[in-house]
């Protein structure tokens, strides 16, 4: 069977997959997406509260490393008693030698009349291990200690590798007893930091800025040159020189998904530096790339299995429903076929079945219309189809009772009035008979014009199979309650303009072959043999009003019936003159006086409540 094509939208499929899938769909690719962003903002933020952290704990690695010779100078001042100048300032030196990371030292000491000027410069022009001092031989420092540390001073001719710290020594009275020069190694404060939490260090680079943001050192030789943070136009540079202005630490991210670079900085809080790190955006958040990736293909999977669910079952709905629809297309053409396989209990199922409940249905009812007629009591044609050969053509003799009933003189009538009073009045007068023959199980055969044919045969009860009595009882029943019918349409259905109407039935029984007439497209249950045509010339024989019966109809039944009079007539088709009954059943009228005074009271209650 083909499918069609799923994408079209005038197709159920089509419209599950538009309406249902694709919804489906963007609610999970929406909610991973918020997800993966709402993750990613997390890690960023639990990233850059740790690069923050990593950044203060090398700012104070490097204050640490900076400051350790000016601690280990004010501590010698405090816990040293100045004796011999030389030899203290010999002490002094020799212990900074020692410090890591120190290249250089210089001691200068100055008089109450030098200038700290003139120390400075002294300073300057000393070398390694050298001293100048003015005080005269035998004097000693008093007791001292640092009381200010003057700002970094970038030292060119060391190729700015290295800087100096000068510290000028005071006295109890605040006055400068001297001068103390340090230079170190810019490398040694920035060696390590990667033990400390700095490991942007091993990808990237680094470099330290004064407060007007001018370059101090760097380590990588692409910044040679260089001068000041952002004299190269760089994006990252001058986003990072923002930040500076309104923070003391911080990261910004360079362009790029993840950022090609990543900086950032922490002013050191003892000296006026700020400490820049860059670094590779992919290699510091590799742990949030893998966790991006991971999350697209987990994501990408879970959608693709979700889809592919999804389209099984709506595939599986739709070609259902499909088939539903053709089978239901072509049992709208009559084409019944098999019944469809039932694949799942759930609504789809119950729906199948009830299809297949339906269709047998349908059969069953077009069987009954198409062997028994249209004028035949279902419940009894559905017996009559409990038996083996009910569908088929063909038929066997039986032994049943016949019965035919004619409007008298109705042709010159309709001669007389309009074909729209005739169909109307016709109608009306059918609608009363053929209930009744219903009623007592007879089958109608044809219509001939105004004229009915119906026969009444044997049928099994609950109990034991009818007997040829029960089935002429049934039908005197019939013919008599026909008669009483007849009088009611004259009083309640008469048309203005038309008389009252009579009519006569003519009843028989005998032997006929009872089965299906026709073809197989069109066929009817009926009658076939003489005792037909014998039934239509008693009927011509009856006046209006009577009921005339054969012979052998009244030989089985001559307990029941009472004669209002007998004849004999010559019948067409028939040699012999055939001895004919006009008769009357007090059971049947009975009964059939009791049925027109119930309806009659029906109708008066109905009247009644119109009224109320």
């Amino acid at each position: 069977m083909k499918t069609g094509n799923p994408l079209k939208l005038n197709t159920l499929q089509g419209r599950l997959l538009l309406f249902l899938i694709l919804p489906v769909f963007c609610i999970i690719f929406l909610w991973g997406l918020v997800t993966f962003f709402y993750t990613r903002d997390a890690m960023l933020q639990q990233w850059n509260e740790a690069a923050v952290l990593k950044m203060q704990r090398a700012a104070h690695f490097i204050e640490m490393r900076m400051f350790r010779p000016v601690e280990l100078i004010e501590v010698m001042f405090k816990t040293i008693p100045g004796g011999q100048s030389p030899l203290f300032n010999e002490l002094i030196t020799s212990a900074l030698e020692d410090v890591a990371g120190v290249v250089a030292v210089s001691v200068a000491s100055s008089s109450k009349d030098s200038s700290l000027g003139k120390g400075r410069r002294g300073m300057m022009g000393m070398g390694r291990h050298s001293m100048a001092m003015s005080r005269q031989k035998g004097d000693s420092y008093p007791h001292s200690r640092v009381m200010n540390i003057s700002s970094p001073v970038y030292d060119t001719r060391a190729g700015g590798k290295t800087f100096t710290l000068r510290l000028e020594l005071l006295d109890e009275n605040g006055e400068a007893m001297g001068m103390v020069g340090i230079t170190m190694e810019f490398s040694f404060l920035l060696g390590g930091l990667s033990s400390e939490g700095a490991d942007w260090l091993e990808s990237g680079k680094a470099c330290i800025v004064d407060a007007e943001h001018r370059y101090v050192f760097h380590t990588d030789d692409s910044m040679e040159g260089r001068h000041a943070l952002g004299d190269s136009g760089d994006a990252l540079e001058r986003a990072v020189q923002e930040k500076m202005r309104d923070h003391d630490h911080a990261t910004v991210a360079g362009k790029g998904h993840p950022p090609e670079t990543i900086a950032g900085f922490y002013k050191l809080s003892r000296i006026p530096w700020t400490m820049i790190l860059y670094g590779s955006g992919e290699e510091i958040l590799k742990p949030i790339i893998r966790y991006r990736n991971a999350f697209a293909a987990s994501g990408v999977c879970l959608i693709g299995i979700i889809l592919l669910l999804i389209r099984t079952h709506v595939v599986k709905l739709a070609d259902q429903i499909r088939t539903l629809s053709l089978r239901a297309a072509e049992v709208a053409r009559g084409n019944y076929g098999e019944t469809i396989p039932i694949t799942s209990r759930d609504e789809m199922g119950v729906l199948v079945e009830s299809f297949n409940e339906m269709v047998t249905g349908l059969q069953e009812r077009d069987m009954i219309r198409n062997s028994f007629g249209r004028y035949v009591d279902p419940e009894f044609a559905r017996m009559l189809m409990r038996r083996p050969d009910a569908g088929k053509l063909g038929g066997q003799r039986k032994e049943v009772v016949m019965l035919m009933s004619d409007i008298r003189g109705f042709t010159p009538l309709v001669e007389k009035i309009s074909p729209e009073i005739t169909i109307e009045m016709i109608n009306r007068y059918f609608s009363y008979m053929i209930a009744i023959i219903q009623e007592q199980k007879g089958i109608i055969v044809d219509f001939f014009g105004d004229a009915i044919l119906v026969f009444f045969e044997p049928h099994p009860s609950s109990l034991e199979t009818e007997t040829i009595h029960k089935t002429i009882a049934r039908a005197m029943r019939c013919a008599e309650k026909m008669q009483q019918a007849m009088k009611r349409f004259n009083a309640r259905d008469k048309i203005d303009g038309v008389p009252p109407m009579e009519m006569g039935i003519g009843m028989h029984t005998g032997q006929v072959i009872v089965g299906n007439i026709g073809s197989e497209s069109r066929k009817k249950y009926g009658i076939v043999g003489a005792a037909v045509n014998l039934t239509s010339r008693i009927q011509a024989t009856a006046k209006g009003g009577e009921i005339v019966v054969s012979r052998p109809m009244f030989e089985q039944a001559s307990e029941t019936i009472t004669v209002s009079r007998s004849f004999t007539a010559d019948l067409k088709g028939v040699q012999t003159p055939v001895f004919l009954y006009a008769i009357t059943t007090a059971a049947a009228s009975e009964a059939a006086a009791a049925a027109a005074a119930e309806e009659e009271e029906e109708e008066e209650e109905e009247e009644e409540e119109c009224d109320n």
